[in-house]
């Protein structure tokens, strides 16, 4: 058995091509394949396992070629085996994100592993490769000079700070969104989420108004927008209404912001202009990059010497 991963990030596909691997994905992961799929803001992964490795790539190759309905690329990558594992580990350890070293990817990547056994039987492999996976990160994490630096919340926060707003409106109960309220420390955000009733502990901890999605109507009486939210349609569309709106921050893929918007007299940034700047930060020093490497290596040529593993990873 063997495992492998097929997938497109950041440094090799634009957000509108990222944007329909994702709703593609969304797609496939209804036909219970027996695979994890990771999507996040800068990647989409699928992890999957078969007697015939090469089959199950083609296949589902082919599944998403269907979905995507376009000519692909350079946008797609394909790693099998040990190439596969290494990938994933240095992945979970954040040193294939923007930010080198950023900790979220790990809760992502343990989120979707959780996801894909809780709806499918996953193979054997996979639950090996995951779990392997996580615990190699974990111990890297732990290490007492492990600092990273930047974060997309940081890079967020400082944005919207330049501002000087006096009304902030954030579009979403999400974990980026709960860290960019944490570092804004503003007195004047409002929270808007499908379920108010889910964020009341949260709101009130940090002194939000809490709104549910009605407030949309009046996104542009907010100084600042920022939407890290899912949805299947733009949310913050263009208005007839008095715009007072400096900066929109789009965190979503997809986006639920209208591009269009950025015909007005406003600045709009969304995750592929945030990736810019982000890159100027190299968030972990190259030794701890280097550090990572040979982990991932150490780790994998570890397991491959126990016998019940060598079919796993060839």
């Amino acid at each position: 058995m063997h495992i492998g991963v097929l997938g497109t990030n950041y440094s090799r596909s634009d957000i509108a091509f990222h944007e329909k691997v994702v709703r593609a994905f969304e797609l496939l992961s209804q036909g219970k394949w027996p695979a994890v799929f990771l999507t996040t803001c800068h990647r989409a992964e699928i992890y999957f396992s078969g007697e015939n490795i090469y089959a199950m790539e083609a296949a589902l190759f082919q599944a998403l070629a269907c979905h995507l309905k376009e000519l692909i690329g350079n946008e797609l990558y394909s790693l099998i085996g040990r190439d596969c594992f290494a990938h994933l580990i240095s992945v979970t350890s954040g040193l294939d994100s923007v930010i080198k070293g950023e900790s979220d990817i790990q809760r992502q990547v343990k989120v979707a592993y959780s996801a894909a056994k809780d709806v499918v039987s996953l193979p054997s492999a996979l639950h090996f490769l995951f779990q392997k996976s996580l615990k190699v990160a974990k111990e890297i994490r732990s290490q007492p000079s492990w600092n990273p630096k930047g974060s997309l919340e940081k890079t967020v926060s400082d944005l919207v700070l330049k501002e000087n707003p006096k009304s902030i409106l954030i579009v979403g109960n999400s974990q980026i969104n709960r860290k960019i309220i944490h570092h804004l420390h503003h007195g004047a955000i409002t929270l808007c989420t499908r379920t108010p009733q889910a964020a009341e502990s949260f709101a009130l901890d940090h002194g939000l108004s809490l709104c549910d999605t009605r407030v949309l109507e009046d996104w542009a009486s907010f100084d600042v927008v920022i939407s890290a939210t899912h949805a299947s349609s733009y949310l913050i569309r263009d208005t007839a209404k008095e715009l007072k709106t400096r900066l929109i921050l789009d965190l979503s893929v997809p986006r639920t912001v209208d591009p269009l918007l950025r015909r007005h007299a406003l600045t709009i940034r969304n995750m592929e202009d945030l990736r810019v700047l982000m890159q100027n930060n190299d968030g972990l020093e190259q030794p701890y990059q280097t550090y990572i490497q040979e982990q991932a290596k150490k780790q994998i040529e570890i397991y491959l010497t126990r016998t019940s593993l060598k079919t796993v990873l060839r």
